[in-house]
């Protein structure tokens, strides 16, 4: 991202810079065929009795110090977007280590239910390598009843049905790679995104301490 920034501001200043010659050059070509033309029919033009060679040699000065101070500025502002997109890249790479380093599964889905991301809790949690997961259908990681009736649940969600899931938390049931299914928590929120709505799906196994509260009743027992 930060190389795409760096090599279009490069391009930008290059271009303010041909523009900048180029325009300088025409003006000198016009100067130059004036005073040739001055020469060879020993005409002097005057305009409100200043000779035109003096006028169009300020031209020429303000020309150049209108056009010096646009690059002057063309090259400071691409300065501070460059490091507008270096700090930029610098948090995406923060948040990312973030978001890998979770010890809670991490999932985005669209409005269709397909996996958008999944972080390396997922998984360990569910067996799947993240390749795997994207593109498909979050249900995948569903036993059923979930399975059968996630699709429908969210499409009455977005029709504005009542929320069993989104923005409450609940325990449910999640489903490994392997088949097996086990306990956990799950939260989901709503995020809109650019015009677009995003699920973000936290995910916790809670199979050790399910196992622990069921030791404990029949020990109680």
């Amino acid at each position: 991202f930060t190389d795409t920034e760096a090599s279009g501001f490069h391009r930008a200043t290059l271009a303010g810079i041909l523009g900048l010659a180029t325009y300088l050059l025409l003006l000198a070509m016009t100067y130059y065929e004036l005073g040739r033309y001055e020469t060879s029919f020993g005409i002097t033009f005057t305009s409100s009795g200043n000779n035109a060679r003096s006028t169009l040699s300020s031209l020429v000065l303000i020309s150049g110090a209108l056009s010096g101070g646009l690059l002057v500025h063309l090259y400071l502002s691409s300065r501070r977007a460059r490091r507008m997109a270096a700090d930029l890249a610098e948090s995406q790479a923060r948040l990312s280590a973030i978001i890998d380093n979770a010890v809670d599964g991490i999932i985005t889905i669209d409005e269709r239910g397909v996996i958008l991301t999944a972080n390396a809790a997922c998984t360990r949690i569910f067996g799947y390598a993240p390749r795997e997961m994207i593109g498909n259908n979050v249900k995948m990681l569903m036993p059923e009843p979930y399975h059968g009736e996630h699709d429908r649940y969210l499409s009455n969600y977005q029709r504005g049905g009542a929320a069993k899931v989104i923005g409450i938390g609940r325990e449910v049931e999640g489903r490994r790679k392997d088949g097996v299914s086990f306990p956990l928590d799950l939260a989901v929120a709503k995020v809109e995104v650019n015009g677009a709505t995003i699920y973000s799906g936290l995910v916790r196994d809670i199979s050790e301490r399910k196992a622990n509260e069921q030791a404990l009743i029949e020990a109680n027992a």
